[in-house]
C-alpha cells in the first residue's frame, strides 16, 4: 500500500491560502494555482518511483518452538530487497495476541547485502498460545512524500508452557557434580536396596543376606552384599502457571 505522508499533506495544504486568494483577486491567473496542485504531485509521483519497491521487499521470521512463562525468547527477523533502491529507514511491527506483550515497532537503519537482520523480544503473559499474526513493514520516500507498507501474513502459534529451564539447568549441576574427570569413584558398601556383589558368609553379617541359591551351587555360605545410597537429590518443580 502507498500513501502520502504528512510532508505531503502539508505542502499541499500550504498551497491552498495561495490558491484561495488568486480564486477571488486575480480568477485569471488560475495557472499558479494549477501549477501548485501539479509541481507537488509530480514530486509525490517521483518520490514513488524512487522510493524501494513492494515486490521485491521480503520478510521472515524465526520464531521459537517454545515459549516459558516469566521468560523472553527472541524472534529474529530478516529483511531483505532482492533489487532496486534500498531505504534509509523501515519501521516494522510484529502483531500478537494478547498471550504477549505488546512489541512496541522498532526502526531499523543500515543494510548488509541487501538484508537487515533484528530481533524482537516474545514474552508471554500467561499459560495458553501465543500467535503471531502479521509484521508490518513501512518505509518512506527519499523526499519522504510518500511512504510504502508492506504485510506480511503469519499466523503462527507458539505454545506456553511452566518456565522448567532452571530446573534443568540445575539437575545438570547436580548430576555433573561428581561427574568431572580425574574423580576416581569410592564405592560405600553396607545398607541398601542397590545389589553389589556376593561375598563368603563371615560372623557378625545379617543372616537374612545369606543367598541360599549361590550357596548351595558353591558349596559354601555366600551373602548378599548391597551398596549404600547416599545423596540422592530429589528436585521439585511446582506448576504455578
Amino acid at each position: 500500500m502507498i500513501s502520502p505522508t504528512p510532508r505531503a499533506i502539508f505542502l499541499m495544504l500550504l498551497g491552498v491560502p495561495l490558491m484561495v486568494a488568486i480564486a477571488l483577486l486575480r480568477p485569471e491567473l488560475w495557472v499558479i494555482s494549477a501549477g501548485w496542485v501539479g509541481g507537488i504531485a509530480s514530486l509525490i509521483f517521483a518520490d514513488a518511483v524512487l522510493a524501494a519497491s513492494l515486490r521485491a521487499y521480503e520478510a521472515n521470521v524465526d520464531a521459537p518452538a517454545l515459549l516459558y512463562v516469566g521468560g523472553s525468547d527472541p524472534a529474529d527477523l530478516t529483511l531483505r530487497f532482492a533489487r532496486g533502491p534500498l531505504p534509509r529507514r523501515i519501521e516494522v511491527l510484529l502483531e500478537v495476541n494478547a498471550f504477549l506483550q505488546t512489541i512496541p515497532p522498532a526502526g531499523l537503519r543500515g543494510w548488509q547485502d541487501r538484508a537487515r537482520s533484528y530481533s524482537l523480544p516474545l514474552t508471554p503473559t500467561r499459560r495458553g498460545l501465543a500467535r503471531l499474526v502479521k509484521l508490518w513493514s513501512r518505509w518512506k520516500g527519499p523526499l519522504g512524500l510518500i511512504q510504502k507498507q508492506h504485510t506480511t501474513l503469519l499466523d503462527r502459534d507458539i505454545p506456553i508452557t511452566p518456565n522448567i529451564r532452571w530446573v534443568k539447568d540445575e539437575a545438570i549441576r547436580i548430576y555433573s557434580r561428581d561427574a568431572e574427570f580425574g574423580v576416581k569413584m569410592q564405592i560405600e558398601r553396607g545398607d541398601g536396596s542397590e545389589f553389589d556383589a556376593l561375598r563368603e558368609f563371615t560372623t557378625g553379617m545379617d543372616r537374612r543376606a545369606i543367598d541360599w541359591k549361590h550357596s548351595a551351587r558353591h558349596r559354601n555360605l555366600l551373602a548378599k552384599e548391597f551398596r549404600t545410597e547416599r545423596n540422592h537429590n530429589i528436585v521439585f518443580a511446582f506448576d504455578t502457571g
